[in-house]
């Protein structure tokens, strides 16, 4: 229910982003994706720095290497081809579980507050986080 409470604002706030993302797959996972990037972009902006645009080339990237990770039972970082950082992480089960996770750790927390910076895109597959930026 909170999902689809989340996906009602979303649409309501950004319908075509909503629109675009949920044809493509399950509405939860769009939502949560979602509230990942945008508790990353709380946390720069309450340092002064700019949003990140969500790509959806990272986030495909992501997902994929988010699923690999999943199938393997093992977290692990993964090609960076098309993206120049990657935090990853295993075990959290809420946006804000994850993103706290990265924030208490200083080189995921670097990549998330980092200036160079334009875009970001995040996936997950289970409890299998990726997070890439460029």
């Amino acid at each position: 229910m909170r999902g689809f409470v989340l996906f009602l604002l979303l649409c309501f706030v950004s319908p075509a982003m909503a629109e675009t993302c949920c044809k493509k797959i399950d509405c939860k996972i769009c939502v949560y994706e979602l509230r990942v990037i945008e508790l990353c972009n709380v946390e720069r902006e309450k340092r002064g720095l700019h949003p990140l645009k969500r790509l959806a080339d990272l986030v495909t990237a992501c997902r994929k290497h988010s699923a690999v990770q999943r199938a393997r039972r093992s977290m692990h970082h993964g090609n960076l081809a098309g993206c120049s950082a990657e935090n990853v992480a295993v075990g959290q089960e809420s946006p804000e579980q994850v993103v706290r996770a990265w924030m208490n750790s200083s080189g995921h927390r670097a990549n998330i507050l980092s200036r160079r910076w334009q875009c970001i895109g995040y996936g997950r597959a289970g409890k299998y986080h990726t997070q890439q930026f460029k």
